[in-house]
């Protein structure tokens, strides 16, 4: 049964040994707040356990500075919700009055006013500097976001309204206190590759790249009509079926122990979806003709148990009798599976080295099937 008590919601309670007992409670804290600025102005929200860390509203007022919120008739001064600032909020609906500090003076002048700029950070990146940061008035304040990897900045708030999104912002001569916060969400996979970019194929292979099926050629390309490699084919379905383990060596002469493509190249020998082109040789960089592709996409399928039914008509295609006979079934049935389509309406170019954008279109036609 859940009840109530002052720790919050009862969850649940178990012995940890015969000498003590575990109780669980829920935090329910919960309170709304009157925020009454310094022109007037009232703003009420509500608070919960969940905002525990964030930050309060600000106020400002000419030749003071901020310290942060009264509660009620309380003296503890609060700008960010805090374990004591639920407790003194919770169940009830409070007033809050904004503290200031007047600015001093000494004999040789007045000390130099400043403002904070309270600055946070979503998940899956960083914001620098962080937290309270104090401004003399007058200067300009720039904070820096750096996305993790892959992510990119998503909305920046200053005072909780949008500003441009950029990697940087900067307060200009700061005479108030202000709030700033960022966001992050997931990037486009594809933005590092510069020639990708309008490309018939760009869908194709950013799913790819996001599966993490497929890489680019270098940090900054992906070389979509680059021809395919029997190495890179290879892994690319390695990397499909779950990377699984593997053991021994592989028994082709030119495979050598601990290239990027080894596992691949022993596991696709192993069960039957590849085999060498010869005198014990893979000839891991040799191109990948599209008939070639379509038997090795038909062995993988057999290896999975899949659908290896349909055998398409291909009378229409001008070149269909130059399939070898040994890839015909396979290219019939990718055809009937659209997996393979014609370059142009009339030719398959079977014996055509097949292109990474092809190869990346025809492995999304795979997959959905």
């Amino acid at each position: 049964m859940i009840t109530e008590n002052p720790k919050g919601t009862f969850i649940a309670s178990w012995e940890q040994s015969s000498f003590s007992e575990v109780e669980l409670y829920a935090d329910s804290r919960t309170g709304t707040v009157n925020f009454t600025f310094n022109d007037g102005t009232v703003q009420q929200i509500t608070y919960t356990a969940a905002d525990l860390g964030k930050a309060l509203p600000v106020d400002s007022k000419s030749g003071n500075t901020f310290n942060g919120w009264t509660i009620g008739n309380g003296t503890d001064k609060y700008t960010a919700v805090t374990t004591g600032f639920l407790n003194t909020i919770n169940d009830k609906a409070v007033p809050a009055s904004p503290a200031f500090t007047p600015a001093t003076s000494t004999s040789t002048g007045t000390v130099a006013k400043t403002f904070t700029i309270t600055a946070s950070a979503g998940e899956n990146g960083k914001i620098a500097p962080s937290g309270s940061v104090t401004v003399k008035s007058g200067d300009d304040q720039t904070f820096t976001f750096t996305p993790n990897d892959g992510y990119v900045v998503k909305e920046i708030l200053e005072d909780g309204k949008a500003v441009t999104t950029a990697n940087s912002y900067t307060f200009k001569a700061v005479t108030e206190n202000h709030t700033i916060a960022v966001s992050f969400e997931k990037g486009d996979v594809l933005a590092k590759f510069v020639d990708v970019k309008g490309h018939w194929a760009e869908n194709y292979i950013r799913t790819m790249v996001e599966k993490g099926y497929m890489s680019g050629t270098s940090a900054t390309t992906f070389a979509p009509d680059a021809t395919m490699n029997r190495a890179m084919l290879v892994t690319i379905l390695y990397s499909i079926d779950g990377k699984p383990a593997v053991t021994g060596t592989s028994t082709f002469s030119d495979v050598a122990t601990g290239q990027w493509y080894t596992d691949a190249v022993i596991w696709a020998a192993a069960n039957k979806i590849v085999s060498g082109v010869g005198g014990n040789k893979f000839n891991p960089m040799g191109s990948v003709t599209r008939e070639q592709l379509a038997l090795i996409l038909y062995t993988y399928t057999s290896y999975k148990n899949g659908d290896l039914t349909g055998a398409a008509d291909l009378s229409k295609y001008t070149d269909a009798a130059s399939i070898h006979a040994w890839a015909l079934t396979a290219v019939k049935w990718a055809v009937s599976k659209e997996i393979i389509t014609g370059r142009t309406a009339t030719t398959l170019v079977p014996g055509g080295s097949a292109k990474r954008c092809e190869v990346a279109a025809m492995l999304n036609q795979y997959l959905t099937k």
